[in-house]
């Protein structure tokens, strides 16, 4: 079996018929038709065959040799036990015996495991043809006749009820591909729905306008999919009115496709219970809440009372009012299952219990008694991490500590703290050619409070808790010792942040401050970042001392499952806005009149970023994944011509284009020249405004090992003319023009846990070239790999 495809398919997408093939082809590499795995297979086929006798008698040799082993320490046994009869010290033979005994079983392991291997080796082959390669897919007529029956019966499934399939089969050589044609003719639609309920109740409630089904409706194709969707939720609005019990296996439907051309009548039926003329609502009579729960000791507490629910604490201490602002459950309220899910959540998000479980226990006829049950974290949580930064020159070693204390103030508060000292190989900013030691340490302290600190009632904190609010306040202080300079930053920040029922996560910071003090600079750099700045290069000002402040909003919206190791359909954007020196404007004359605040250079600035990422599913084990990252800043007021440096944009590197250097792409079709007219990319290209376009198409090659193939085109530009920089502004007609494209191939190694990617980025267009000659993928041909043409990126997880 060569290859298999689906033909004639209109309304049905084919991977969702492909899920119905018996057989499976041979792998090949994406767009290449090359079968490696079937090449590797038959590689080692034709060694296991030539030494096959000779590795079974290996292994045979080796498992009478364990045997024997065995056999011996079974006649030890014996002998110690029988002395053990007629020994005064029968304690110490029992104790020879029981070492004994130990033996036994972890050499029977041993045996175990050589004669797993042996009939492994006698099934399967060797370790190339069951780990690396694949056996030949042989055509079967059987199995194609499954797979057109399941994809007739899913068709009837999904509304083609006249609809067929039929199998045409092509052979080249020994080669066969089999397509599936299929025709799916007229789709049945649903004509008409109609409600048979018994309970009165249930009816009138079913026929409200927040009953209404987005899944069924008239003119809709019949779909036996959202059939059972709208089983679950229809099950889910009732259990959130009241109806504790009614789980969907009371619903059912009647449909009837009789004297209708291409129509269905769906008929809704939700059954009675069998021992009762009605389904009863609940109220939740009683709420209690325990936490600290420990099966293996008992321990008596006192139990409290907090607006109607019962606290009882075992061991750590809660702020009750904290605790009931994050409990939907009340007394007296008709028993709703999003009410227990919310708090479920809510609780957990908190981040001092291990887990929340919630029981309810019927009580009198209709009603119900709510158990919250917890058990806490640790209260003193650190970890210590060691390990090596990689970069483009030598690795060097850094080590990590971060502590939490939890509960802190007995009102679920965080305090958290981390250090990190790190060592790290640089390439001289004067001399590229030169590698040193850079030193590098800071700390972060941060103290987080489950609540938005803000004065407003306590209704209005009861309804915002639900959003899983936080406000967080930290400080920082970083310093960074090179032989160009040493430099201090020391930051304040404090944020509100909250997620809706949409899982919108909002993250704004009306406080963002940082003192950034140069405290050295060396003669031969302070050199070169004049020459820099006549020639329209900004890295002078950000060694400057000064004084940034900002207020910056995030909004990010993802899958559940994005950033997971897997090769399933998922979205992720993310939205930052910024608007720096705003508080600045409060400090009156000196700022205005200097652009200064206590000596230090004050920034005026908007920065806005969209970072968009889409994930395709295109087959079982592959996935075609993009990123589209669009931002705009822009410096403003009198004196301040320039933004903070790390407020520009960058582009090029492991995570952006992995052609180029990290840093060193753009802006627009500018490039710094050497005497000789060669591209000087000793230092990093800044820019006001970022493209970035990313695809890779991923997918499972074998055992822990993934393939990619990738394209980035990417650039930053700066937002008007500058004469030290000709080509950098950008212009809505050519900037597409101006795109650094670049290709190429990767390997990644999916631990499951970690995900260790090599990529080589291959330039493929240069906008820094001249027009005609920007087409430089064939320049791979003429340059050795480490000329520039060609970047060998390392990189921990996914690039996006």
């Amino acid at each position: 079996m060569y290859n298999q495809k689906i033909k004639g398919n209109k309304h049905i997408a084919s991977d969702e018929l492909e899920q119905f093939y018996r057989q499976k082809p041979n792998r090949k590499f994406p767009l290449i038709p090359f079968t490696p795995y079937l090449y590797f297979y038959f590689l080692g086929k034709k060694k296991y065959e030539k030494t096959f006798d000779q590795r079974v008698a290996k292994f045979e040799k080796r498992i009478r040799k364990e045997e024997e082993k065995v056999d011996k320490l079974y006649q030890n046994l014996q002998v110690l036990q029988q002395e053990a009869q007629y020994n005064v010290h029968r304690k110490l033979h029992r104790k020879d015996s029981l070492k004994v005994l130990k033996k036994i079983r972890k050499q029977k392991s041993k045996l175990n495991q050589y004669t797993e291997k042996l009939a492994a080796y006698k099934r399967e082959g060797n370790w190339l043809m069951r780990t690396v390669g694949e056996p030949p897919s042989i055509a079967n007529d059987f199995s194609t006749r499954q797979s057109v029956s399941q994809m007739e019966k899913y068709l009837k499934k999904r509304g083609f009820f006249r609809g067929t399939v039929a199998v045409k089969a092509d052979t080249l050589k020994k080669l066969i591909s089999h397509t599936y044609l299929i025709k799916e003719r007229e789709p049945y639609r649903i004509d008409s729905i109609s409600y048979s309920i018994n309970d009165s109740t249930l009816y009138h409630l079913m026929k409200q306008k927040s009953s209404r089904s987005k899944l069924l409706n008239v003119g809709d194709i019949y779909n036996e999919e959202n059939l059972g969707k709208e089983r679950e939720r229809i099950s889910r609005y009732l259990k959130n009115h009241g109806y504790f019990d009614l789980t969907k296996s009371y619903i059912f439907y009647q449909v009837d496709t009789t004297n209708r051309t291409a129509a269905a009548h769906i008929n809704v039926m939700i059954k009675n219970p069998s021992e009762a003329s009605k389904h009863l609502q609940y109220t939740v009579d009683t709420v209690i809440f325990e936490s600290g729960v420990d099966v293996r000791k008992s321990r008596s507490t006192s139990a409290k009372e907090y607006h109607g629910i019962t606290y009882k604490v075992f061991k750590n201490k809660y702020s009750q009012k904290v605790l009931d602002n994050n409990i939907y459950i009340r007394p007296k309220s008709l028993y709703k299952l999003s009410d227990a899910e919310e708090t479920q959540r809510s609780l957990a998000g908190l981040d001092v219990f291990k887990f929340v479980n919630i029981n309810y226990e019927k009580q009198s006829k209709g009603s119900l008694k709510a158990h919250i049950f917890t058990n806490d974290q640790k209260k003193f949580e650190y970890s210590i991490e060691a390990g090596l930064n990689v970069s483009q020159s030598l690795p060097g070693p850094f080590v990590s500590l971060s502590f939490k204390d939890r509960n802190i103030f007995k009102g679920a508060e965080i305090l958290d703290f981390n250090a990190r000292m790190a060592i790290e190989a640089q390439t001289a900013l004067t001399n590229e050619k030169i590698n040193y030691t850079s030193k590098e340490y800071g700390f972060n302290l941060g103290l987080s409070f489950p609540r938005l600190l803000l004065p407003y009632s306590k209704i209005i904190q009861r309804k915002l808790s639900m959003f899983n609010t936080r406000t967080r306040v930290s400080v920082g202080y970083s310093f960074i010792d090179r032989p160009e300079y040493a430099r201090v930053n020391s930051q304040l920040q404090g944020s509100y942040q909250w997620q809706n029922k949409n899982n919108l996560l909002f993250n704004i910071k009306p406080l963002d401050l940082s003192i950034i003090n140069t405290q050295r600079l060396s003669n031969d750099f302070r050199q070169t970042l004049d020459t820099l700045f006549a020639q329209g290069n900004n890295l002078k000002n950000s060694f400057d001392s000064s004084f940034v402040s900002s207020i910056n909003l995030t909004v990010i919206k993802a899958s559940d499952d994005f950033g997971k190791n897997s090769f399933e359909s998922s979205t992720f954007i993310r939205f930052y806005a910024e608007s720096g020196g705003t508080l600045v404007n409060l400090y009156g004359n000196e700022v205005k009149t200097e652009g200064r605040l206590f000596g230090l250079r004050v920034y005026r600035f908007y920065k806005t970023n969209i970072d968009f990422r889409k994930n395709v599913r295109t087959g079982l084990k592959s996935q075609l994944a993009t990123r589209i990252n669009i931002g705009f800043a822009k410096p403003y007021g009198k004196f301040t011509t320039s933004l903070p440096y790390e407020k520009y944009f960058f582009s090029g590197g492991s995570n952006s284009n992995r052609a180029w250097r990290p840093r060193r792409v753009g802006p627009g079709t500018y490039a710094p020249r050497t005497n000789d007219g060669l591209i000087d990319d000793r230092f990093e290209q800044p820019g006001e405004i970022i493209l970035e376009l990313n695809a890779e198409l991923r997918k499972h090659l074998f055992s822990v090992v993934e393939g990619a193939l990738f394209v980035d085109a990417t650039n930053v530009w700066t937002s008007q003319e500058d004469p030290s920089r000709p080509g950098a502004e950008f212009e809505y007609k050519d900037f597409w023009r101006e795109l650094a494209i670049g290709v190429g191939a990767g390997v990644r190694l999916n631990f499951s846990f970690v995900l260790v990617r090599f990529d080589l980025g291959i330039k493929a267009y240069d906008p820094a070239q001249p027009l005609h000659k920007r087409f430089v993928l064939g320049n791979l041909f003429e340059k050795p790999l480490g000329s520039g043409q060609a970047i060998f990126n390392i990189g921990i997880g996914y690039p996006f």
